[in-house]
């Protein structure tokens, strides 16, 4: 199975180029068949394939494997990845989990990627996923082979959701407003040591915060407005000092589902992924692909 994964929208690239990341040449499909060994310029319409470095010249530039579609945006151009379903989940986990993570941890975050991959194509209608949190972080490839497992509840597949720190118990939907998904999240403790931080803030954003505590569309719009560490997480308490609010917390980001410092925590005390998936989705069950 492939997906189709668009790299570097973030930086709304006028101009791309690619060069092989091997000895090998990077095959050009269209519009004529030919081989490139050096770097060279990409145009709209082109499609390569092969093991290459794509780049944003003075802005970005990773390693990809697969076949690349360049199209033509709105003032833009837009590189679609064909990716192999197993590699952009490895490559999931590389970007989502730190290395330094036990590898029943690793296990269960694959299998999460994997199923939130499958429930989710055609998200951007054109292509199915970006390569960024808003879908999941897709960087360089990655060579970890992991079992084709997905989660399923009530028969089906699902996107299951995930967060860096929960901050000692994972929230519902309704905790921070959001819609309700294909599955209802439960609230369960979680083993974590997490980290504590204190933010203050004042005027109309003291005021959203107010308004609907622990929302994550507030968190979410304070993010974009004064940096994404504004509010790390939702899970948090919060007392009025004269002209501001101190909010006080615990984790980083919404802290729905699977916890990834919980499940390190879980791994290293000796459970393993299917247990770690069945703590962070009760009522699932992990099957293979179909």
């Amino acid at each position: 199975m492939t997906i189709l994964i668009a790299v570097f929208g973030l930086f709304h690239p006028q101009l791309l180029t690619v060069r092989p990341a091997t000895a090998s040449p990077v095959r050009v499909v269209e519009p004529a068949a030919k081989e490139l060994r050096a770097t060279a310029e990409l145009r709209t319409g082109m499609k390569i394939e092969g093991d290459f470095v794509l780049a944003v010249p003075g802005k970005i530039e990773r390693r990809f494997q697969g076949r690349l579609d360049v199209r033509q945006g709105k003032g833009e151009l837009i590189a679609v990845l064909e990716a192999d379903l197993e590699r952009a989940v490895a490559a999931v986990v590389a970007a989502e989990m730190p290395a330094s993570f036990a590898e029943e941890a690793r296990k269960a975050q694959a299998i999460v990627a994997r199923s939130w991959y499958i429930a989710s194509r055609g998200r951007h209608g054109d292509f199915d996923f970006c390569d960024t949190t808003h879908c999941q972080v897709f960087k360089e490839p990655a060579t970890a082979a992991y079992p084709p497992l997905a989660i399923r509840y009530r028969g089906e597949a699902f996107a299951p959701l995930y967060s860096a720190s929960c901050g000692g118990e994972t929230k519902t939907e309704a905790d921070t407003g959001m819609n309700p998904d294909a599955y209802p999240y439960f609230r369960v403790a979680c083993a974590e040591h997490a980290e504590a931080w204190e933010r203050r803030f004042h005027g109309d954003d003291a005021a959203a915060i107010q308004r609907q505590p622990h929302s994550e569309r507030v968190r979410l719009a304070l993010g974009r407005a004064l940096g994404w560490d504004a509010l790390p997480s939702n899970n948090y308490i919060v007392a009025v000092q004269s002209d501001e609010i101190v909010v006080k917390g615990k984790g980083r980001g919404h802290g729905l589902g699977l916890c990834q410092q919980g499940a390190d925590a879980m791994a290293r005390q000796g459970a393993m992924a299917a247990r770690i998936i069945e703590h962070f989705y009760p009522n699932t069950r992990i099957s293979g692909m179909r």
